[in-house]
Order: structure tokens, then sequence, then C-alpha cells
């Protein structure tokens, strides 16, 4: 009984100081103020936690791009993208990883990966040597599986090459291929 006693007090005083760190975790997170439902471009849930992609113009017409954890009714900034135009195909998202394509940018992907109040960046460096004929400036992404993101655009390069406008990028290597 006495070690039934102890197992229990150990697990809840884990819980206790695993909740105490995660509130001090958000206490260190800057509050962000929504100016208005607008702003508001995706919302997606991960590990019991509510996030948001919030998107609004600076006064130079900008493009910022804010990912946000939401506690309550407040909004806390994890991440900040600055001057990335973006669309509703230039954003995925996949389980607690988001995918962002600048739009008029070279064509590498922003990859965010985030957990709980942290937020991991990286970028992949994307190698279209077998797929010349799409545009860069203009990538859109369709999806996001385990070994590869798949990408598209409306523009090509030479639209009279017959190279086609849809290509699967293999996340081990980043080497893309027409699909």
């Amino acid at each position: 009984l006495g070690l039934v006693i102890v197992g229990i007090t150990v697990i809840v005083f884990y819980y206790l100081f695993a909740l105490i760190d995660e509130k001090n975790e958000i206490l260190k997170l800057e509050e962000y103020k929504m100016l208005s439902v607008e702003e508001v471009f995706k919302e997606f849930e991960y590990d019991r936690k509510k996030y948001i992609i919030s998107t609004f113009y600076d006064s130079d017409s900008y493009q910022y791009i804010n990912i946000l954890l939401k506690i309550k009714d407040k909004y806390y900034r994890l991440e900040e993208i600055k001057k990335c135009d973006c669309s509703d195909e230039s954003i995925y998202v996949k389980d607690n990883k988001i995918y962002v394509h600048c739009i008029g940018q070279k064509g590498d992907i922003l990859e965010y990966k985030v957990t709980g109040t942290t937020i991991e960046k990286k970028i992949l460096h994307l190698n279209y040597d077998k797929t010349p004929n799409i545009s860069q400036i203009h990538i859109l992404i369709d999806k996001v599986d385990n070994n590869y993101i798949y990408l598209y655009s409306y523009v090509k390069m030479n639209d009279f090459i017959k190279e086609g406008d849809k290509v699967k990028c293999s996340l081990k290597d980043d080497v893309c291929y027409y699909n």
C-alpha cells in the first residue's frame, strides 16, 4: 500500500511540474493582439493545443504571416514570417508541421515544426534541375506525405514545352521530378 501511495504521489507531482513548466513557457511568449477575424488564415489542432496561422498587411502592402498558439481567448506569437505573400494553396499543414512557400520568392519551402510553445524552422532547399519548366516563384503546395512534398504551379517557364506543371520532391534528398 505504501508503494502505491508513493507511486501516485510521484505521478501527481510529475504532472503538476509539467503544468507549471508549460505555464512558465507561455509567460515567455509575446501575446498577440488580433486586429480582426479576417486575419485568421488557417486553424489546426495538435496534441490538444490550438494553433492559428494569421496574415496581415503592413502599411507598405507587404504580407506577414504569424504562427500563433491559442489559449482560451488569447493568442501568443510563436513565429513571424516577414514579407511573405501567400495564398491558401501556398501554405500546407500536416500534423504539427507547417509548409510555406512565399509567392514571388525562389522555390525554397519553409517548414515549421510546432511542439507546444516551441517552434523549429527548417528550409527545404529543393533541387528543381529535373523540373526546369516549373516557375519556382509561383510554387503552390498540393500535399505532403512522409516521403514527398507535392508541388504545382499554374505558370511554366516556357509554355511551348510539354513538361508538366506538377512535381513531387523527395523529403530525403530534396530532388524534384515531374509527377
